[in-house]
């Protein structure tokens, strides 16, 4: 789907600070940041995530972004 110049694909699970998870299965997501935060963000000049393959319970920091 797209809402103005922003894509928000379907079958993601958003939150309001911009972030979405995509299921793969009982015990596999996905994650990343919305076309509208991508875009605000500008430029990334550093992505700090966990290892691929980590589990982390629920609320807990997995990564960090830094900007300009």
């Amino acid at each position: 789907m797209k809402v103005d110049k922003y894509d928000i694909p379907e079958k993601y699970y958003y939150i309001k600070e911009h972030e979405w998870a995509l299921i793969k299965n009982t015990d596999t997501a996905k994650i990343g940041i919305t076309d509208y935060a991508q875009k605000a963000l500008r430029e990334i000049t550093y992505f700090y995530p966990e290892k691929k393959g980590v589990q982390v319970k629920r609320m807990e920091t997995i990564c960090k972004i830094e900007s300009v």
